[in-house]
């Protein structure tokens, strides 16, 4: 063994510049390796930030069951108690309510599905950037009329235009049809060709009196100053909610699809070295 090792030495030697240029690219390979590897994780929280900014929050509070039977039933009040303890959590950065609805929009001849968001303008914009991805009009306001912000898919499906009035249909609380008109105040692009297909924004207060539902929301969507928080921050909310019978979910279990396509191209970041890849997973617009 110590013959190989001496044989071997002197080998490496014989052709100095030989041997420099090797170590050398060894070197150079190895450090493009790690300085890209790092780039793709740092990539993976950047995407994960967006996400959570523009769907889902960091956190959820919902209803048992909610995350895989989401109906009206498993909606829940949203009253002081619940709000004092998401303002006394120090590591809790903002909050909102929000309803989810699924509904018929139709103008003219055409109709289409669609998944209804009541947002809250006062608190949304702190917890989520969907407002921001208006890129027409202006968010709904409360008032005597109902206003609709559109995906921008959806409005050239139904052959729209900002400023004309659609026909909403939904299933209440109640379990009773409801229907009304809308006015189109806006244009929603994502670059979620899903959600822009078939999604909508109105006022919470206005999806709520539409839908029978005063006082009561779908979830809660959480922001917090830091990925590193939700761990912590979602035992203490169990805990504090384990009484009114809710369930805290994580940015992960309310976005799986999301979660496993990060996860998947981690295990090919490893498998492959990411010089040789054609790119990660793509940013959310």
């Amino acid at each position: 063994m110590r013959l190989l090792v001496k044989l071997a030495w002197r080998n490496v030697w014989r052709n100095k510049r030989r041997s420099f240029i090797t170590m050398l690219a060894v070197v150079f390979a190895v450090m493009l390796t790690v300085v890209m590897r790092g780039m793709q994780l740092g990539t993976y929280e950047l995407n994960i930030r967006n996400v959570v900014r523009i769907f889902s929050g960091y956190l959820q509070i919902q209803r048992p069951g909610y995350q895989d039977n989401p109906t009206l039933r498993k909606s829940f009040p949203y009253g002081e108690e619940l709000r004092s303890v998401l303002e006394g959590h120090p590591r809790i950065a903002s909050f909102a309510p929000r309803v989810y609805a699924d509904g018929l929009a139709s103008y003219r001849d055409n109709s289409f599905g669609i998944m209804i968001m009541g947002l809250d303008p006062a608190v949304e914009p702190a917890v989520s950037d969907l407002f921001k991805k208006i890129r027409q009009g202006r968010a709904p306001r409360p008032g005597a009329s109902i206003e609709i912000v559109v995906g921008q898919k959806l409005l050239k499906n139904l052959g729209a235009s900002v400023g004309d009035s659609i026909v909403v249909l939904v299933q209440g609380f109640d379990g009773f049809l409801r229907d009304t008109f809308c006015k189109i105040v806006g244009v929603l692009r994502t670059g979620s060709d899903q959600f822009d297909r078939g999604s909508v924004i109105m006022d919470i207060h206005s999806v709520q009196q539409l839908l029978g539902l005063e006082g009561r929301v779908s979830v809660v969507a959480i922001s917090l100053r830091s990925l590193d928080d939700i761990e912590p921050v979602r035992r203490d909310l169990q805990k504090a909610l384990a009484a009114q019978r809710l369930v805290v979910l994580s940015w992960d279990e309310v976005l799986p699809s999301f979660k496993q396509s990060v996860e998947l191209d981690n295990i090919g970041g490893i498998l492959i070295p990411s010089p040789l890849r054609r790119g990660s997973i793509r940013e959310v617009p």
